[in-house]
């Protein structure tokens, strides 16, 4: 593939307490792909002339008045486009929406409050024939959040969220004939409110420890062009009760301490994620939506670095076990849980093994450093395929091993005077081959041609910044 990205931005000072920055930037791609990009390329597959386009302009503005008054106000707009691929295809997303806050500080007490909006179409079909399918969403959300010092070793956050959805569906074209798939148009109207509130408490100078809720949902929105064939109808060709379909919930917990002295920092945290209704596709051998149950992610973090003279040593380690609660009824087959997988559930998840990072930062001078890192990911394995036994495309369930990988990274930085700026970066030294564990996993003993794509071997790259 060629790339070519251009990016200008522009920003300063108006006038005493007034600052703006307005930038564009626009990415043009061209080359031959794959009919399926998240799946490898086998031996003798054919490959498509694509061209990918995407313009995106964004304005800022700040306005510093005093401690009641600081305002903040973004816009955007993004225009993307994608033509080619195996089914010589045309797709096209349009976006923009603004964000305006305010920030006040009264006392031991802030507070940020504002509205944000985004407006998002989509239009898809033969690059040579009519426009196949066609979807509009937008979320026009109403905010707050506090924080407040309760006493000097205590902060507290506080806040709440209104989200107002709209969805709409435009009449559905068979891609190969051109007939419709569906008689009218159909529409999803949502609201939902959403609250949080945390705490930090210093135990003393090194102690810290943190608890958060946090809640949040989101509707129906847009597909991305090339799988938008999904709608909001059942097998009868009537368009489904706006009740049918509810908008995702989540509860989000956490718990964590932290330890600081002067020399040796860790953190240790763990989490509980509960996703409600959630919004999935082609259940039952249709392509309607449908909400399919509760995703359960669990998990623990640990960080710890530890600074020796002009050495830094950190290690991490997290461990991630997400799985799905299906509603009643979505099998034939009853299953108490089912593991996040990337070729069953597509977009919505995947399970990743135990990650573990380790590595040290040198400071050679006060102009020049260097580094390492180390990650190894642990093998994992996984039930998969329910979907596909239901279906009859395959007799029993498949266990999916992902095997464990380890890879090696390499830096060097070197400030050569106060305006001229060094970098190199080398990722994968050791040019380990592996399939990543957010990818597709390896399918092949069952399905030959699933397999997820590999990624990159051994990348080396030096930049040079000059400052005037």
């Amino acid at each position: 593939a060629d790339q070519d990205m251009m990016f200008i931005k522009a920003s300063g000072e108006l006038a005493d307490n007034h600052h703006l920055s307005v930038s564009i930037e626009k990415r043009d791609e061209e080359g031959d792909f794959s009919a399926r990009p998240n799946w490898a390329v086998q031996e003798g597959d054919a490959l498509y002339p694509s061209e990918a386009e995407r313009e995106t302009y964004v304005a800022n503005y700040i306005f510093s008045h005093n401690n009641l008054l600081y305002l903040e106000a973004t816009a955007y707009k993004t225009e993307s486009s994608f033509n080619g691929g195996r089914f010589a295809w045309l797709a096209d997303i349009d976006t923009y929406g603004l964000d305006i806050r305010n920030t006040s500080i009264i006392d031991e007490h802030k507070f940020v409050y504002g509205v944000d909006y985004r407006n998002d179409e989509v239009s898809s079909g033969s690059a040579a024939g009519a426009k196949e399918n066609s979807e509009q969403g937008s979320v026009l959300g109403v905010y707050a959040q506090g924080y407040s010092d309760i006493t000097p070793q205590l902060l507290l956050s506080y806040g709440v969220r209104f989200d107002s959805y709209k969805f709409k569906q435009d009449i559905l074209l068979d891609e190969y004939y051109g007939t419709a798939i569906t008689e009218s148009a159909s529409s999803l109207d949502d609201n939902e409110l959403s609250f949080n509130i945390g705490l930090a408490y210093d135990i003393n100078d090194a102690w810290t420890v943190g608890l958060g809720y946090a809640e949040a949902a989101r509707g129906k929105q847009i597909g991305d062009g090339f799988t938008i064939d999904g709608y909001l109808y059942d097998g009868s060709d009537i368009p489904v009760a706006d009740e049918s379909l509810v908008p995702e919930t989540v509860a989000n917990i956490e718990a964590s301490i932290t330890y600081t002295n002067e020399n040796l920092s860790a953190k240790a945290s763990i989490y509980n994620s509960s996703l409600d209704d959630v919004i999935f596709e082609g259940y039952e051998g249709n392509s309607v939506y449908n909400n399919i149950g509760t995703l359960e992610t669990k998990g623990f973090e640990f960080d710890l670095a530890y600074r020796l003279n002009s050495f830094d040593f950190f290690i991490g380690f997290s461990a991630t076990d997400t799985e799905l609660d299906p509603r009643d009824g979505l099998y034939s087959v009853s299953y108490d849980a089912i593991d996040i997988n990337g070729y069953e559930f597509v977009g919505l998840g995947n399970s990743r093994g135990n990650t573990w990072v380790a590595g040290v930062d040198y400071d050679i001078n006060t102009d020049a450093k260097v580094g390492f890192s180390v990650t190894k990911v642990d093998s994992l394995d996984i039930n998969t395929l329910h979907q596909a036994v239901d279906l009859g495309w395959t007799d029993s369930l498949y266990t999916l091993n992902k095997p464990s990988y380890t890879t090696v990274d390499l830096y060097g930085q070197w400030n050569v005077t106060n305006a001229l700026l060094f970098n190199v970066a080398v990722t994968n030294l050791f040019n380990e081959l592996y399939i990543d564990h957010s990818s597709v996993g390896d399918y092949s003993e069952v399905f030959g041609t699933v397999v997820g794509p590999y990624e990159s071997g051994r990348d080396i790259r030096l930049s040079i910044s000059y400052q005037f």
